[in-house]
């Protein structure tokens, strides 16, 4: 339902091969070397050889080190190779970016330097200056995004990098505003929000009504002393203070990726902005760093996924995917920079990301495909969202419960994906066009505004579809609880009926249809990951992702809600996923297994009528097979095809719809 790109970025549209190549000698060695030739590995990524090797593989963008924050005269010494790899790219028709750490600086030194930058150091509740990274690269210190004097510097960084260096991309790393519980709370930050708090309740009475009292100058911020206040174990978080903090936090985040962008754009408009702060799902990404996904990403070209989703299908049958990241993007009109960890990755990028941007990462075992990329990407240009359905990810339902919420947003995704319903994230402000879906769903929405409580009725009464699930409604923005849900007359039932969660119940409302579900059902032990692991992962991770036991319940609600008319059904087992796009004249269906020790065959797809307009044959694409025509078997509602094998991935293209 969204475009996919900023209309300045269309060269990304479709999907880019890259190369990423983003430390600098010198935070090599002071990390620690790992290889005896590691100088000569490193000379070698600037050459004339390998630029033109890169050529070869098809790698269209590649992303070089240019200030990792060991100070602008060290970085300096380093400057006439990134130099030389640039002018070799462009020598070559390889767009190029640059790779600037934003979140810390290597005090030891930085500071000699540039002295009055311990005054940009981040300061946590317990007056520390806390290490980016930690051990062992605790030379690494937080500094403070917000700092006016520390943002002066980046400035010239960033004007240098597309004035002088005239780069396609600038990727910022470490985008995040610090893993609560260190983030920056220097006396600037106080004021800041204390400011905010009184801009945000100027009347004394509001304030009272919200945090007890109307005199907030001495009101304390979040404070954590030590590990046993963890706040990975805060399950919900109704403290006025803590959730204004929250607010504050995700709203600097956005603020900042738009100055940072805005000095790159000041040069050059076109510049693409990228920056990296993880993406993860099933964590509270708002608590514990300072990250709404749709205030940020909002503000940015494209994002980086860095978290271990990669595509899988595990030994214990949870089917891992990057799909998430790839619809939030392109909700935001934004696109997807990842690492694919292999073939099956790489093809995820087609199917959910337009093609995304996909980086070879030194040895990785990424594997383009130049041969597809070359016949088949101007089939995805310009291609949108064919979704008709919409799930809601709230601010507030996902803020303030760092678990429930948390669960049910991933597992009802999960049930729909592989089930092969198709479907579009989208964020509170998606909410003033929700008539371009024809159902909603709402899993553990438990805080929604008496606004959008209206909106959503509103929307039923005159003929979308809402599937709701346990809490949804039961409590206001700011997480206080109603005496019943606000859309009790929506679901028809009430907080007082026995054993909710069992409870499976579907309604007429209006011209339109709901459907409520009390719970959704574990397929699997679930484990809740309190400390962050590798990649940024926390909380609901991966390994919880299996199919929901109800899963029939969701599909057989959804069916409900969309008067059985899904533009299109996939009969396939669910290991194979798909996704459904349009462009001006081809409907375009993306299809992905992922067992890959077992093929499907005979695959049925079912189309709307309507969708397919006059055409009678699609195109069948499969990679490294001659491209086929198969004919449309006609029915009552829905045109049929059948795809006799697939291996890995296939593409499906109806032709002057």
């Amino acid at each position: 339902m969204n475009d996919m790109i900023s209309e300045k970025n269309r060269w990304m549209d479709g999907g880019v091969d890259a190369y990423f190549f983003h430390e600098p000698l010198i935070f090599l060695r002071r990390r620690g070397a790992k290889r005896l030739d590691m100088n000569d590995s490193f000379l070698y990524q600037h050459s004339e050889k390998h630029i033109e090797s890169l050529k070869k593989e098809g790698i269209e963008l590649v992303i070089f080190h240019y200030h990792k924050g060991f100070g602008p005269e060290l970085e300096e010494d380093e400057m006439p190779l990134t130099e030389k790899g640039i002018r070799r790219c462009r020598n070559k028709n390889i767009r190029t970016g640059v790779y600037i750490r934003i979140d810390n600086i290597i005090t030891e030194t930085f500071l000699n330097k540039i002295p009055e930058a311990e005054n940009w150091l981040a300061v946590d509740s317990l007056k520390n200056n806390p290490y980016a990274i930690g051990l062992p690269q605790y030379f690494r210190k937080r500094v403070c995004l917000r700092n006016p004097g520390y943002r002066q510097y980046l400035e010239k960084i960033i004007k240098r990098a597309v004035k002088e260096l005239d780069v396609d991309v600038i990727h910022f790393d470490g985008a995040w505003m610090g893993l609560e519980s260190h983030s920056c709370q220097c006396d600037m930050c106080r004021k800041d929000f204390l400011d905010f708090l009184y801009q945000k309740y100027p009347d004394k009475t509001a304030r009272k009504e919200r945090f007890g009292y109307s005199d907030l100058n001495s009101i304390g911020l979040p404070h954590y002393y030590d590990d046993a206040l963890s706040p990975f174990e805060m399950e919900t978080i109704s403290d006025p203070v803590m959730q204004e903090w929250i607010i504050f936090r995700c709203r600097s985040h956005s603020e900042t990726m738009r100055t940072l962008a805005g000095y790159a754009r000041e040069e050059a408009p076109s510049v693409v902005i990228e920056a990296n702060y993880m993406c993860p799902s099933g964590g509270n990404l708002a608590y514990l760093q300072g990250v709404w996904d749709s205030w940020s990403i909002r503000e940015l070209d494209a994002i980086w996924s860095e978290t271990s989703d990669d595509a899988e299908l595990c030994e214990n049958g949870v089917l891992v995917s990057r799909a998430r990241a790839f619809k939030k993007a392109r909700t935001c009109s934004s696109m997807v920079f990842y690492i694919p960890n292999g073939e099956l990755s790489w093809w995820e990028g087609i199917v959910f990301g337009n093609g995304a941007v996909r980086f070879k990462f030194n040895k990785s075992k990424f594997i383009p495909n130049p041969k597809f990329t070359k016949n088949y990407k101007k089939e995805l240009i310009n291609s949108k969202s064919a979704a008709e359905i919409a799930v809601l990810h709230s601010f507030s339902a996902l803020a303030y419960n760092s678990r429930e919420t948390h669960r049910s947003v991933v597992l009802m995704e999960q049930a729909l994906l592989q089930s092969n319903i198709h479907f579009d994230i989208i964020f509170d402000e998606d909410l003033a066009e929700l008539n371009n879906y024809k159902a909603l769903v709402l899993p553990d929405v438990e805080c929604l505004t008496n606004e959008q409580c209206a909106k959503i009725k509103g929307f039923v009464k005159n003929g979308g579809g809402v599937l709701a699930t346990e809490k949804t409604s039961l409590f206001d923005e700011y997480r206080r609880e109603r005496r019943d849900f606000a859309l009790s007359d929506l679901f028809k039932i009430s907080i007082e009926n026995k054993n909710i969660e069992n409870i499976n119940t579907h309604c007429v409302f209006g011209k339109g249809r709901v459907a409520y579900l009390g719970g959704i059902v574990a397929g699997g032990k679930e484990e809740y990951t309190v400390k962050v692991l590798d990649w940024g992962d926390f909380g609901f991770t991966k390994k919880n992702w299996f199919l929901p036991e109800n899963t029939n319940a969701i599909r057989n609600s959804i069916n409900w809600i969309m008067n059985y008319d899904c533009p299109v059904d996939v009969y396939a087992p669910y290991t194979l996923l798909s996704n459904i796009e349009y462009n001006d004249k081809k409907f375009i269906i993306h299809l992905l297994n992922y067992d890959t020790n077992n093929k499907v065959y005979d695959l049925v797809v079912r189309i709307r009528k309507k969708l397919a307009g006059t055409t009678q044959a699609a195109r069948l694409i499969i990679p490294g097979k001659k491209e086929k025509t198969i004919n449309l078997i006609n029915g009552n509602e829905k045109y049929e095809l059948i795809i006799p094998e697939i291996e890995m991935y296939a593409l499906v293209i109806l032709d002057n719809i």
